[in-house]
């Protein structure tokens, strides 16, 4: 009985908690990228004057990203978002404000604070606690934001089918 009751647990049941909670995907989320990404090239729709650009971290096969990043650099900082997929159930995006101590052309600026925000998706669902800790009311809509960044074109053919 004890054993049919973990391997129902272990299963899932398609449960967010047990999909995501504590399994490959936090450990990704933490994981430094690679030094150098398998493709990189310029962002087709260019949110600020000093332009982006995309870098794709193939997945073992080589065909679909495991990290998809999108940066688009400012005078005074750039914005990352990451989008780290462990699978199509099972992913999450990262938004990260890299604001630097002066202007990118005065010499010796650099980064001097980031703000980073995580969003998980489980069963391709926002992953929230079950009880209300105080994120923000504007949380989700953060979330739908972020991972809207993903649905650029020039990038579609890296990406599995998320689920959504």
């Amino acid at each position: 009985m004890r054993i049919l009751l973990a391997a129902t647990l272990l299963t899932g049941l398609g449960s967010p908690v047990l999909a995501c909670d504590g399994g490959r995907l936090f450990g990704m989320i933490d994981a430094p990228l690679p030094a150098q990404a398998d493709v990189s090239f310029d962002v087709a729709v260019v949110d600020s004057t000093e332009g982006g650009n995309w870098d794709v971290y193939l997945a073992v096969g080589g065909k679909l990203a495991e990290n998809l990043v999108r940066t688009d650099f400012g005078e005074v900082g750039r914005y990352q978002t990451r989008l780290v997929v462990s699978s199509p159930d099972a992913y999450a995006v990262t938004a990260t404000r890299y604001i630097y101590s002066a202007p990118a052309y005065v010499s010796g600026s650099t980064t001097v604070r980031e703000e980073k925000d995580i969003y998980v998706f489980c069963d391709g669902k926002l992953y929230l606690p079950e009880e209300d800790f105080g994120l923000g009311e504007d949380y989700k809509g953060q979330a739908a934001d972020a991972l809207a960044t993903f649905d650029a074109e020039e990038v579609k053919a890296y990406l599995p089918a998320l689920k959504r």
